[in-house]
């Protein structure tokens, strides 16, 4: 379930791509909200969400049959289909977030929070990814 070798990155549901697939859902319900909110001058966060989960379905398309083509992809081979779905679902889960916080807090909050966010999840992935590519295969 977990990648814990970078022989298992891309085949697992779950590596430490993830968290910024995570991060990707919730940039891109913000960016959508925000458009929708500047085109329409209204709150649409039901079409902000499947925009950002749409964009995160033509992202695993992009990266498996573009990039993996191209030998632009790690280790230039396609995700599995469990990651690749996890890998969607991880974005929706960014968007539910970044949902929750509009609704609840401020704009100086969601701000704060999405600038401690981010900085933690580039943190968390630089740890998870040394572990991972460190690590040797096991059996």
């Amino acid at each position: 379930m977990i990648a814990k070798c970078k022989d298992e990155v891309g085949i697992k549901a779950i590596d430490f791509y993830s968290i910024g697939h995570i991060v990707l859902g919730y940039i891109l319900f913000l960016v959508f909200s925000v458009i929708f909110f500047v085109l329409f001058n209204d709150y649409i966060p039901f079409f902000a969400l499947v925009y950002a989960v749409e964009i995160g379905i033509l992202w695993e398309l992009f990266e498996n049959y573009i990039l993996d083509k191209t030998y632009l992809k790690f280790e230039i081979r396609k995700d599995s289909i469990t990651n690749s779905f996890a890998d969607v679902v991880f974005n929706l889960i960014g968007g539910f977030f970044g949902l929750i916080l509009i609704i609840y807090l401020t704009f100086i909050l969601v701000l704060l929070i999405t600038i401690i966010y981010l900085v933690w999840s580039i943190l968390l992935m630089e740890v998870f990814s040394k572990r991972t590519l460190n690590k040797e295969n096991h059996d």
